[in-house]
């Protein structure tokens, strides 16, 4: 006998070893028949149907967490079904704890961070979308957008390789800078200046003033403390 489904593109019904097994390419209503054709003492017959139904399958929207600094560009939101919603992805949205929408300005240059060098948390949320007829969109979760505080690359200005132990010592200025584009110089914290070799040199601390002790080769640093929206840095 064989087993036969009304609708080849939705269903299929296995043979050989696994006839009867129904397989469902698309969600959806199947007609299962079997037939048994005639032998000697029996007639050919056909059973009654039997309706399979698959529902759709339930997409659930939750948004991958994602991770800014302050004045970068909102991320592109994503999910893990992503690939089901095709052309029509849904829409994201950030909310603070009140459910008030961001918009990237106010993310990018009105956000004060909680503290100096700490994280600040949004809820991403998610809405619309479309799905094809095997799917339905089910459960509207929700992610998280973290904030972090600016990174910041601090550049001493260049100084002559070689001084005379009589002439008079450098001054050491820093520069802050955001660390994914040099060109955006920072007016963050607190500039402060030391020595790593203080039996050559030393240094002012608040001023960056370099004092000879002897011949030698002195290694200088500057660092900044973590201050407002950005991060700490040497």
């Amino acid at each position: 006998y064989t087993v036969n489904a009304d609708d080849a593109a939705r269903c299929s019904v296995g043979t050989g070893a696994n006839l009867g097994t129904v397989t469902f390419a698309h969600a959806g209503t199947c007609r299962i028949t079997a037939h048994r054709t005639s032998a000697p003492g029996y007639a050919e017959v056909t059973s009654a149907a039997v309706t399979l139904t698959v529902d759709p399958a339930a997409v659930n929207v939750v948004p991958d967490n994602k991770s800014i600094a302050v004045g970068d560009a909102l991320p592109t939101f994503t999910f893990p079904t992503s690939s089901l919603f095709g052309e029509t992805q849904p829409t994201c949205e950030v909310f603070d704890s009140l459910d008030t929408t961001f918009s990237h300005a106010l993310l990018s240059a009105a956000l004060t961070l909680p503290s100096a060098g700490t994280n600040a948390t949004y809820v991403i949320r998610c809405s619309g979308g479309s799905v094809d007829n095997d799917h339905v969109i089910g459960t509207l979760g929700t992610g998280t957008l973290t904030v972090t505080p600016i990174p910041v690359t601090l550049t001493l200005a260049t100084l002559d390789s070689t001084y005379d132990f009589t002439a008079t010592p450098p001054t050491l200025v820093a520069t802050a800078a955001r660390t994914s584009d040099a060109s955006v110089t920072l007016d963050a914290g607190t500039h402060k200046y030391f020595s790593r070799t203080t039996s050559v040199c030393t240094v002012t601390e608040s001023t960056g003033a370099v004092h000879f002790v002897t011949n030698g080769t002195c290694t200088v640093y500057a660092t900044i403390a973590a201050d407002g929206n950005a991060a700490a840095a040497t």
